[in-house]
């Protein structure tokens, strides 16, 4: 029983009866997939111990597609990066994964790891760039971006010149 207006019944029987395009889980795209959903359900508290790490990957349309050994070999992979790159820590007495600053960072902003290391790594390098031998670097982070004021270029530039050559 199809229930629509004249007029659709042609478009949505061809729908009908296309062929569907295979199903491919997400986990299986160059192991990114698998790690980002690791992140995801470590840092949600979903899954904190090696038996939640099986439950969880039962779940999986990859599981339903790959063997279960390859699925589960394929989530150790995962944590041990999330581990080696610090998003993840193990706990060897209580046997539970927890999610480090990092991770719960890269959590919160919803970019997977690998993107998160670029924007960890972006922002190492600014903070290197700032000088903080003085508290001059909060007059930049004070002043408002949207606001027009002309400055008075000649006060300015007298006020630079009496800087140290580290402030300058």
């Amino acid at each position: 029983i199809l229930v629509c207006r004249p007029e659709e019944v042609k478009r949505i029987t061809g729908i009908v009866r296309s062929d569907c395009p295979p199903l491919q889980s997400c986990l299986s795209e160059d192991k990114n997939g698998m790690t980002h959903a690791i992140m995801e359900v470590v840092a949600g508290g979903i899954v904190q111990t090696a038996s939640d790490i099986h439950r969880y990957v039962r779940c999986t349309l990859l599981n339903s597609t790959k063997s279960f050994d390859d699925v589960v070999k394929s989530a150790q992979d995962s944590l041990r990066w999330l581990c080696h790159k610090r998003f993840v820590e193990w706990n060897n007495d209580t046997k539970i994964y927890s999610t480090t600053p990092l991770g719960r960072a890269s959590f919160g902003s919803s970019l997977n790891p690998e993107e998160s290391l670029v924007v960890l790594d972006d922002l190492s390098r600014a903070r290197e760039g700032f000088v903080l031998a003085s508290d001059l670097h909060l007059v930049y982070l004070v002043t408002p971006i949207n606001v027009e004021v002309e400055p008075d270029w000649e006060l300015y530039y007298e006020r630079f010149m009496q800087l140290s050559s580290l402030e300058q």
